[in-house]
């Protein structure tokens, strides 16, 4: 799995009409579930991301898509940070531990890396995120009960598929 060294896989995700209507966002279901391990390969720590699990993917401004789209290379690390953000949890020899928010934008960084993002793209989404995290005062976890509730209720399908 090139350029998924501390991924099990390459997460397959689809977009999901319903929940986005609902949430009022764009968002995307994660139809496979996978682990990213922080350090090295298949360490004792990692992120499980669970199939069903809901992701606006990188949370970008619009005004700066052309620049920064909200997906792209950087997709699987947005989506183990939207993880982290909801739970702030990690799993360190299979128990959960609480991490920091602060401690979920570095392993934001650092899956961005493992990724091979470009240094400025890298720089520009965590200045990003540590900007918005310390204007916004965020040290809880951030997820609705609304998006819990899409994510507990979802049952594992075949993503839809379109006639032209």
């Amino acid at each position: 799995m090139d350029g998924f060294v501390g991924f099990t896989a390459k997460p397959l995700i689809y977009y999901d009409d319903e929940a986005s209507e609902i949430l009022g966002g764009d968002y995307y279901r994660i139809a496979e579930s996978f682990r990213y391990y922080l350090g090295e390969n298949y360490a004792e720590q990692w992120v499980y991301i669970p199939a069903g699990m809901l992701t606006d993917m990188a949370s970008i401004p619009r005004i700066v898509w052309n620049i920064l789209p909200p997906t792209g290379k950087y997709g699987a690390a947005a989506i183990v940070h939207d993880k982290l953000c909801n739970t702030l949890q990690i799993t360190v020899a299979g128990k959960p531990q609480t991490i920091t928010r602060a401690k979920a934008d570095q392993i934001l960084g650092e899956a961005m890396e493992v990724l091979k993002v470009s240094w400025f793209k890298r720089v520009a989404i965590s200045s990003a995120v540590a900007l918005h995290r310390w204007v916004r005062r965020i040290d809880k976890p951030v997820i609705s009960e609304l998006q819990l509730k899409l994510e507990r209720d979802w049952v594992k399908a075949i993503p839809p598929v379109y006639d032209n």
